[in-house]
Protein backbone atom coordinates (compact mmCIF):
# COMPACT_ATOMS: atom_id res chain seq x y z
CA UNK A 1 0.00 0.00 0.00
CA UNK A 2 1.36 3.41 -0.96
CA UNK A 3 2.13 6.09 1.60
CA UNK A 4 -0.56 8.75 1.81
CA UNK A 5 0.97 11.76 0.09
CA UNK A 6 -0.74 14.39 2.22
CA UNK A 7 0.39 12.65 5.44
CA UNK A 8 3.99 12.65 4.28
CA UNK A 9 3.85 16.29 3.19
CA UNK A 10 2.13 17.32 6.42
CA UNK A 11 5.02 15.77 8.34
CA UNK A 12 7.41 17.70 6.07
CA UNK A 13 5.51 20.90 6.88
CA UNK A 14 6.05 20.33 10.60
CA UNK A 15 9.78 19.80 10.04
CA UNK A 16 9.96 23.19 8.28
CA UNK A 17 8.83 24.90 11.48
CA UNK A 18 11.86 23.77 13.51
CA UNK A 19 13.95 26.65 14.91
CA UNK A 20 17.23 26.75 12.91
CA UNK A 21 18.50 30.11 14.15
CA UNK A 22 21.05 28.85 16.69
CA UNK A 23 24.72 27.90 16.46
CA UNK A 24 27.08 28.28 13.52
CA UNK A 25 24.53 27.11 10.96
CA UNK A 26 22.07 29.62 12.42
CA UNK A 27 24.65 32.39 12.04
CA UNK A 28 25.20 31.42 8.38
CA UNK A 29 21.45 31.36 7.77
CA UNK A 30 21.07 34.84 9.25
CA UNK A 31 23.92 36.17 7.10
CA UNK A 32 22.30 34.67 4.00
CA UNK A 33 18.91 36.10 4.94
CA UNK A 34 20.50 39.56 5.15
CA UNK A 35 22.24 38.99 1.82
CA UNK A 36 18.92 38.07 0.23
CA UNK A 37 17.16 41.15 1.62
CA UNK A 38 19.88 43.35 0.12
CA UNK A 39 19.04 41.75 -3.23
CA UNK A 40 15.34 42.53 -2.72
CA UNK A 41 14.52 38.87 -2.13
CA UNK A 42 12.44 37.48 0.75
CA UNK A 43 15.05 35.26 2.45
CA UNK A 44 18.04 32.96 1.93
CA UNK A 45 16.03 30.33 0.06
CA UNK A 46 15.66 32.75 -2.83
CA UNK A 47 19.44 32.58 -3.37
CA UNK A 48 19.24 28.90 -4.32
CA UNK A 49 17.94 29.27 -7.88
CA UNK A 50 20.48 31.95 -8.92
CA UNK A 51 23.25 29.60 -7.75
CA UNK A 52 21.85 26.72 -9.80
CA UNK A 53 21.48 28.94 -12.86
CA UNK A 54 25.05 30.19 -12.41
CA UNK A 55 26.31 26.60 -12.34
CA UNK A 56 24.67 26.01 -15.72
CA UNK A 57 25.60 29.41 -17.16
CA UNK A 58 21.92 30.34 -17.37
CA UNK A 59 20.97 34.01 -17.22
CA UNK A 60 18.09 35.13 -15.02
CA UNK A 61 17.85 38.24 -17.17
CA UNK A 62 16.11 36.18 -19.85
CA UNK A 63 12.68 34.57 -19.79
CA UNK A 64 12.91 31.14 -18.13
CA UNK A 65 10.46 28.39 -17.31
CA UNK A 66 11.57 26.48 -14.23
CA UNK A 67 9.86 23.33 -13.01
CA UNK A 68 10.41 21.68 -9.64
CA UNK A 69 9.26 18.12 -9.06
CA UNK A 70 8.67 17.15 -5.45
CA UNK A 71 8.45 20.84 -4.59
CA UNK A 72 7.23 20.60 -1.00
CA UNK A 73 6.67 24.17 0.17
CA UNK A 74 8.52 25.55 -2.86
CA UNK A 75 11.52 27.04 -1.02
CA UNK A 76 13.82 26.18 -3.96
CA UNK A 77 11.67 28.22 -6.35
CA UNK A 78 11.20 31.28 -4.14
CA UNK A 79 13.45 33.62 -6.18
CA UNK A 80 11.27 36.53 -7.24
CA UNK A 81 11.51 37.72 -10.83
CA UNK A 82 8.88 38.65 -13.42
CA UNK A 83 11.03 36.85 -16.01
CA UNK A 84 10.79 33.42 -14.37
CA UNK A 85 7.72 31.23 -14.75
CA UNK A 86 7.48 28.51 -12.10
CA UNK A 87 5.76 25.16 -12.36
CA UNK A 88 5.55 22.98 -9.24
CA UNK A 89 4.62 19.31 -9.14
CA UNK A 90 4.06 17.12 -6.10
CA UNK A 91 2.13 13.97 -5.29
CA UNK A 92 0.08 15.72 -2.58
CA UNK A 93 -1.71 19.04 -2.32
CA UNK A 94 -0.75 20.22 1.18
CA UNK A 95 1.10 23.27 -0.17
CA UNK A 96 -1.14 24.01 -3.17
CA UNK A 97 -2.70 27.17 -1.69
CA UNK A 98 0.67 28.54 -0.55
CA UNK A 99 2.26 27.94 -3.94
CA UNK A 100 -0.59 29.30 -6.02
CA UNK A 101 -0.76 32.43 -3.84
CA UNK A 102 2.82 33.09 -5.02
CA UNK A 103 1.77 32.80 -8.67
CA UNK A 104 3.24 29.32 -9.10
CA UNK A 105 1.47 26.90 -11.42
CA UNK A 106 0.85 23.77 -9.33
CA UNK A 107 0.00 20.23 -10.45
CA UNK A 108 -0.67 17.22 -8.26
CA UNK A 109 0.72 14.12 -9.97
CA UNK A 110 2.41 10.78 -9.35
CA UNK A 111 5.44 11.28 -11.58
CA UNK A 112 6.46 7.63 -11.27
CA UNK A 113 3.43 6.28 -13.09
CA UNK A 114 1.74 9.09 -15.03
CA UNK A 115 2.94 11.57 -17.67
CA UNK A 116 3.98 15.00 -16.49
CA UNK A 117 1.08 17.43 -17.04
CA UNK A 118 3.39 19.58 -19.15
CA UNK A 119 3.61 20.16 -22.91
CA UNK A 120 6.54 18.78 -24.90
CA UNK A 121 9.70 20.92 -24.91
CA UNK A 122 8.21 23.63 -22.68
CA UNK A 123 10.67 23.88 -19.77
CA UNK A 124 14.19 25.34 -19.56
CA UNK A 125 15.29 23.98 -16.17
CA UNK A 126 14.00 21.12 -14.02
CA UNK A 127 14.89 20.72 -10.34
CA UNK A 128 14.92 17.31 -8.60
CA UNK A 129 15.94 18.25 -5.08
CA UNK A 130 16.11 15.01 -3.08
CA UNK A 131 13.41 13.38 -5.19
CA UNK A 132 14.97 10.75 -7.44
CA UNK A 133 15.81 8.46 -4.48
CA UNK A 134 12.05 8.24 -3.81
CA UNK A 135 11.26 7.00 -7.34
CA UNK A 136 11.45 3.28 -8.17
CA UNK A 137 10.75 3.64 -11.90
CA UNK A 138 13.43 6.21 -12.66
CA UNK A 139 13.62 5.34 -16.37
CA UNK A 140 10.01 6.40 -16.83
CA UNK A 141 10.52 9.67 -14.94
CA UNK A 142 13.73 10.62 -16.74
CA UNK A 143 12.06 9.88 -20.07
CA UNK A 144 9.31 12.33 -19.10
CA UNK A 145 11.87 14.93 -18.03
CA UNK A 146 13.50 14.63 -21.42
CA UNK A 147 10.15 15.10 -23.14
CA UNK A 148 9.33 18.23 -21.11
CA UNK A 149 12.72 19.94 -21.55
CA UNK A 150 13.44 22.28 -24.40
CA UNK A 151 16.47 21.66 -26.59
CA UNK A 152 19.53 22.76 -24.60
CA UNK A 153 17.47 22.39 -21.41
CA UNK A 154 18.99 21.56 -18.03
CA UNK A 155 18.32 19.14 -15.20
CA UNK A 156 19.50 19.66 -11.60
CA UNK A 157 19.64 16.69 -9.20
CA UNK A 158 20.50 16.27 -5.52
CA UNK A 159 20.46 12.84 -3.93
CA UNK A 160 22.31 10.91 -1.19
CA UNK A 161 25.54 9.30 -2.36
CA UNK A 162 25.26 5.61 -1.46
CA UNK A 163 29.05 5.28 -1.51
CA UNK A 164 29.22 7.77 1.38
CA UNK A 165 26.02 7.26 3.37
CA UNK A 166 25.99 3.45 3.24
CA UNK A 167 23.15 1.69 5.04
CA UNK A 168 21.93 4.95 6.59
CA UNK A 169 20.31 5.61 3.19
CA UNK A 170 17.50 3.36 4.36
CA UNK A 171 16.91 5.36 7.56
CA UNK A 172 14.35 7.34 5.55
CA UNK A 173 11.55 4.83 5.03
CA UNK A 174 10.45 6.63 1.83
CA UNK A 175 13.78 5.97 0.08
CA UNK A 176 13.54 3.29 -2.60
CA UNK A 177 16.35 3.93 -5.13
CA UNK A 178 19.96 4.58 -4.03
CA UNK A 179 22.56 6.10 -6.36
CA UNK A 180 26.29 6.49 -6.59
CA UNK A 181 27.91 9.05 -8.88
CA UNK A 182 28.53 6.32 -11.45
CA UNK A 183 25.02 4.87 -11.40
CA UNK A 184 23.41 8.31 -11.69
CA UNK A 185 25.66 9.20 -14.62
CA UNK A 186 24.84 5.88 -16.27
CA UNK A 187 21.10 6.50 -15.93
CA UNK A 188 21.42 9.97 -17.43
CA UNK A 189 23.67 8.86 -20.30
CA UNK A 190 21.13 6.18 -21.16
CA UNK A 191 18.61 8.97 -21.74
CA UNK A 192 21.10 11.11 -23.71
CA UNK A 193 21.89 13.66 -21.03
CA UNK A 194 25.41 15.04 -20.70
CA UNK A 195 26.92 15.89 -17.30
CA UNK A 196 27.60 19.59 -16.78
CA UNK A 197 28.91 19.39 -13.19
CA UNK A 198 29.01 17.13 -10.15
CA UNK A 199 29.86 17.94 -6.51
CA UNK A 200 30.20 16.11 -3.19
CA UNK A 201 27.61 18.29 -1.55
CA UNK A 202 25.13 18.78 1.28
CA UNK A 203 22.89 21.55 2.61
CA UNK A 204 25.56 23.13 4.85
CA UNK A 205 28.13 23.22 2.06
CA UNK A 206 25.63 24.84 -0.28
CA UNK A 207 25.05 27.58 2.32
CA UNK A 208 28.81 28.10 2.66
CA UNK A 209 29.12 28.27 -1.12
CA UNK A 210 26.44 30.96 -1.20
CA UNK A 211 27.93 32.90 1.69
CA UNK A 212 31.42 33.05 0.17
CA UNK A 213 30.12 33.35 -3.41
CA UNK A 214 31.81 30.15 -4.64
CA UNK A 215 35.34 31.28 -3.65
CA UNK A 216 36.09 28.02 -1.82
CA UNK A 217 34.03 25.72 -4.03
CA UNK A 218 36.91 23.40 -4.97
CA UNK A 219 37.70 22.73 -1.31
CA UNK A 220 34.13 22.71 0.05
CA UNK A 221 32.87 20.19 -2.53
CA UNK A 222 36.09 18.22 -3.05
CA UNK A 223 36.22 14.45 -3.16
CA UNK A 224 37.83 14.17 0.26
CA UNK A 225 36.45 17.23 2.05
CA UNK A 226 33.02 17.27 0.50
CA UNK A 227 29.62 16.11 1.69
CA UNK A 228 27.65 12.90 1.42
CA UNK A 229 25.26 13.99 -1.32
CA UNK A 230 25.56 14.05 -5.07
CA UNK A 231 24.77 17.47 -6.50
CA UNK A 232 24.81 17.19 -10.27
CA UNK A 233 23.70 19.03 -13.37
CA UNK A 234 22.94 17.60 -16.78
CA UNK A 235 22.30 19.22 -20.13
CA UNK A 236 20.00 18.07 -22.89
CA UNK A 237 21.63 18.76 -26.21
CA UNK A 238 18.82 17.55 -28.45
CA UNK A 239 15.23 16.49 -28.04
Amino acid sequence: MKIKSDNYLADYRESCDVDLSRGLSGYIRNRLDNMAVRKNQPDRHALFLPRVCNLFGLSLEKQLTVMEIGCGNGWAISYQSPKVKYIAIDRGSVFRTDLESRGIEFHEADVETTPLPIANQSVDLILLNHVIEHIANTDYLVGELRRALRSNGYLYIRTPNLAKVGWSFWDDYTHVKPFTESSLDHLMRTHNFKKAFSFHSDHTRIMIDLLFQSCFRTFVFGKFGGGKEIEAGYSLLDN
